[in-house]
């Protein structure tokens, strides 16, 4: 399962790397690319791009290195092994104040659940062709 959000793009070769790297890791859960930023338009967003593209695949190396297969998840740029996530990534509701609330910040959750279970969450610094526009103003 590839997930983009409304504001991604990956070329056919990006996907094709991840399910790849995905159908050769049979303990891997998910596996998510470094995007690259486009689109920038405002001068704080031409800053994040310029730095994504100056020093971002440092900050992702690190990130692969460090983290290995107990990444984390952004919730896009990222391939997920449909089984593994069916069978254990299944949102909790959180008991408040005698209310039941779905969590709505997934992401990171949905990675810890994986890892629970005991898959891998990955993280693919050098994959190109994916990228994510930068945030607006």
């Amino acid at each position: 399962m590839v997930i983009l959000d409304a504001d991604s793009l990956m070329s056919g070769r990006a996907i094709e790397r991840l399910a790849s790297e995905l159908s050769s890791d049979p303990d891997a859960g998910l596996i998510q690319t470094f995007p690259m930023l486009i689109g920038a338009e405002t001068l704080f967003a031409r800053i994040q791009q310029f730095s994504n593209i100056a020093y971002g695949w440092l900050l992702a190396e690190g990130l692969a290195l460090w983290s290995r297969s107990e990444g984390n998840y952004w919730g896009h740029n990222a391939i997920i092994r449909t089984r593994a996530f069916a069978q254990c990534a299944g949102l909790p509701h959180l008991t408040t104040r005698g209310r039941a609330d779905l969590i709505l910040s997934h992401d990171f959750v949905e990675a810890g659940l994986l890892r629970r279970a005991g898959w891998g969450v990955r993280f693919l610094p050098r994959v190109t062709g994916s990228f994510e526009e930068t945030p607006g103003p």
